[in-house]
């Protein structure tokens, strides 16, 4: 496959890693699929829960979630973080989220899967073409290595012996939706493991020296000295925002309008955007939700833009 062109792949699978306190954006993502996906290009819906109280996420998932994926709800396993990671730390946090996106390689039944976080709503249709080329190379949004995390990406590089200084003028995203090869994945964690004689996990975690896409881009670099026969660039499939956003209407505004774009198939609200609960900004989340068919009324708008808080730490930690 890597060799040449890539036969192009008709199902996606989708991977969404969530916390407890997530299960409400989880709810409108779930709804979204259901009304904008179109449902031969899903595949399986891979819920991971990152949070060690499993079973009172689970009760909650099947009574406010799952419900929402309507015609795609057959499509759905629910998999704790244990499934993948026997000796999972109790810090269910940022770091074991992003180890549990590439570890989710693992699990996929199709060899492109799209990776979500609970934040990614659909707001139009989209079929396969939105994701894959007619070459069979992945679409992708491609811009300038993050600032925050250039360390990291240069890091990535070197761990895996790119020999020369990498562009940071244009590369993967930092955030989702990701398009990423389970093969290539899979290989990069073997590669890991071997060199390293630890679990993929425990490598990742230790020092926290890699985010997970600056990780997966670095080896694809290192290895296959570009990204170009796997990654189509696109336009930016999504607006987001993000918690800086949290307090800044016009700048949300700004941001939101690129959903005028019809080549654009998703948009993205952080927790934190709606945990501080500007009133402006949160007219202008659920106005745009109210647009695309999200919410149908106020009692809807105000659910889901409650941000509940996740299972205390006494209830998560209890053996599951």
């Amino acid at each position: 496959m890597f060799g040449g062109m890539a036969m192009k792949t008709t199902r996606l699978d989708i991977v969404t890693v969530v916390h407890s306190a997530d299960l409400r954006l989880l709810a409108l993502q779930a709804r979204s699929l259901a009304r904008y996906a179109d449902p031969a290009m899903v595949g399986t819906i891979h819920i991971i829960v990152n949070d060690q109280c499993f079973r009172a996420v689970r009760r909650r998932f099947l009574r406010e979630v799952l419900p929402e994926y309507g015609g795609l709800s057959a499509k759905v396993r629910l998999w704790h973080s244990g499934d993948l990671w026997p000796e999972v730390s109790r810090k269910s946090g940022w770091g074991s989220q992003q180890a549990l996106k590439l570890m989710a390689a693992n699990v996929v039944e199709t060899e492109d899967f799209l990776i979500l976080d609970a934040k990614n709503h659909f707001i139009r249709p989209t079929t396969v073409a939105d994701f894959i080329a007619e070459d069979g190379r992945l679409r992708t949004q491609m811009y300038r290595i993050h600032s925050k995390f250039t360390g990291h990406f240069k890091r990535a590089c070197a761990y895996f012996g790119y020999g020369s200084e990498p562009d940071l003028t244009t590369g993967l995203p930092t955030s989702t939706p990701f398009l990423m090869k389970r093969s290539i994945v899979r290989a990069m964690m073997a590669e890991i493991e071997a060199r390293e004689a630890v679990s993929f996990q425990s490598f990742f975690m230790k020092d926290r020296l890699f985010t997970e896409f600056y990780l997966y881009y670095g080896y694809i670099l290192a290895r296959y000295r570009g990204h170009q026969q796997f990654y189509e660039k696109r336009y930016t499939p999504t607006a987001t925002l993000f918690g800086g956003h949290a307090k800044d209407a016009r700048q949300g505004a700004e941001i939101l309008a690129q959903l005028d774009r019809p080549d654009v198939y998703c948009m993205g609200v952080h927790r934190k955007v709606l945990k501080q609960a500007d009133p402006q900004v949160i007219n202008l989340v659920t106005d745009t939700w109210a647009r695309f068919g999200l919410v149908t009324d106020t009692k809807e708008q105000t659910y889901f833009t409650t941000v509940q808080n996740g299972l205390p730490k006494w209830r998560r930690y209890l053996p599951f």
